[in-house]
């Protein structure tokens, strides 16, 4: 759940970046192939489990494509094959670990017990992002650094509009007494704020400034007490 929201027409999300700090836009890479067959996917999945573990090491200081073929002990041209570039391998990354939060917060709700208060949920997908990605802080980097792409912008507009269908879903086994547009309009505000929180938090430079960025997205979900 980062920055652009989908939930929100492009036109303001291109104004929130000319106006809110956040890192210079990148190039979009180009459009990788995604693999369909067992042996192409086992093939790939080695290519980012390589791209992690080097991420993971302190020592490496720069990802390269002919690195990940390397240490994967395939040749370069596999790489290519799936991955035209360096950010594209990045973006695959992103969205294994989106899709892993996804199913961590889907969890979460499995846990929690039957409620209508939308602030207190809103409160639980504060506390379950701000879990999940403290537990992967390897990847935060990159997640900052590819947030401007139109690549990073869709594989974003998947997880929000599983994560919002997820909490219309919820609301509903729990009679919520909103009607349906209404709840869908908060749901989105939600899901929209925690796209600029999140980025906020994991921009920040310290873990104080960073703490702080936490508390006023708690702050802001007093919103769901009107």
């Amino acid at each position: 759940m980062f920055y652009t929201s989908g939930l929100v027409k492009r036109d303001n999300v291109d104004n929130y970046h000319r106006l809110m700090p956040y890192p210079e836009k990148i190039k979009t890479p180009r459009k990788r192939r995604i693999p369909t067959q067992a042996r192409s996917i086992e093939r790939v999945n080695k290519m980012l489990d390589t791209a992690l573990s080097l991420i993971n090491n302190p020592s490496q200081q720069k990802l390269t494509t002919h690195l990940i073929a390397d240490q994967a002990g395939i040749s370069v041209g596999s790489v290519y094959q799936f991955f035209p570039n360096i950010e594209s391998v990045k973006i695959a990354l992103i969205e294994r670990l989106l899709d892993q939060y996804y199913e961590h917060f889907s969890a979460i709700l499995k846990t929690q017990p039957s409620t209508n208060d939308l602030r207190q949920f809103c409160l639980v997908l504060v506390n379950a992002t701000h879990e999940f990605y403290q537990a992967h802080p390897d990847i935060v980097t990159h997640i900052v650094a590819s947030s401007g792409t139109e690549e990073f912008h869709q594989v974003n507009l998947r997880l929000n509009q599983r994560l919002q269908k997820l909490m219309m879903e919820y609301f509903k086994g729990n009679s919520f007494a909103l009607n349906e547009k209404t709840l869908r309009r908060k749901i989105s505000v939600a899901i929209a704020t925690g796209d600029m929180m999140t980025l906020f938090i994991w921009s920040a430079k310290t873990q104080q400034e960073r703490d702080a960025y936490l508390q006023d997205w708690r702050d802001i979900v007093d919103f769901y007490n009107s």
